[in-house]
């Protein structure tokens, strides 16, 4: 697809506007790909060609961000179990706080741990 947009200029323009109709007015990929139809083969390719990139964008961003969620998650727990082994039970309301912090805050917790005079310490 590449070399044949490298021949044909007008390809990669129909590509282009493809994209920008389909990224900043959030047009439905099967109406873009209806409207490329209507235009020609070549734009039919293209706008196929795009639809495929934008989903393997969106694959690995969802991937991505579901790993940083995973990261977050077992970090969490970790800091959660860490705090009961030092500190004994940990009150509901800074285990709500230990789940919903972001992976930089419970790097910190972690640290804490080792210094902190109570639970509340370490979590803040």
């Amino acid at each position: 697809m590449t070399a044949a947009l490298e021949e044909d200029p007008e390809l990669g323009a129909v590509l282009l506007v493809l994209r920008y109709i389909s990224q900043v007015r959030d047009e439905p990929l099967e109406e873009v790909i209806e409207a490329a139809r209507r235009i020609g083969p070549k734009a039919e390719e293209a706008a196929m060609t795009l639809y495929d990139r934008l989903i393997a964008e969106g694959e690995a961003k969802g991937k991505a961000e579901g790993k940083a969620e995973g990261k977050a998650e077992g970090k969490a727990e970790l800091v959660l179990r860490m705090l009961a082994l030092r500190f004994g039970s940990v009150p509901p309301e800074l285990a709500a706080r230990v789940r919903t912090a972001s992976v930089d805050e419970l790097d910190g917790m972690a640290e804490r741990i080792l210094t902190a005079a109570s639970a509340g310490d370490v979590v803040g």
